[in-house]
């Protein structure tokens, strides 16, 4: 699941991005809710792994989702995220 959305991107809050990195660095798993495509939301426990600028659309967390299937969210779609 890829999130491709063309809408412009909003940069997030540095402390949302900061606590995205801790749970990176601590192996945390997280509840995260996130609107998709189409404007679809999704909600899943999901492994943070990385965070990633590409210049022409944004910043995204590389993760991987309960079945263990890697996941790209643009952060600026994250609603909601909670450690397990």
């Amino acid at each position: 699941m890829t999130m491709n959305d063309e809408s412009p991107y909003e940069p997030i809050a540095c402390e949302m991005y900061s606590q995205l990195e801790l749970h990176i660095m601590h192996g945390d798993c997280l509840r995260m809710t996130w609107r998709g495509n189409a404007n679809i939301d999704h909600m899943d426990t999901i492994k943070p792994l990385d965070l990633k600028a590409v210049r022409e659309s944004g910043e995204f967390l590389h993760a991987c989702d309960s079945s263990d299937s890697p996941i790209k969210i643009r952060l600026d779609r994250i609603l909601h995220f909670e450690k397990c």
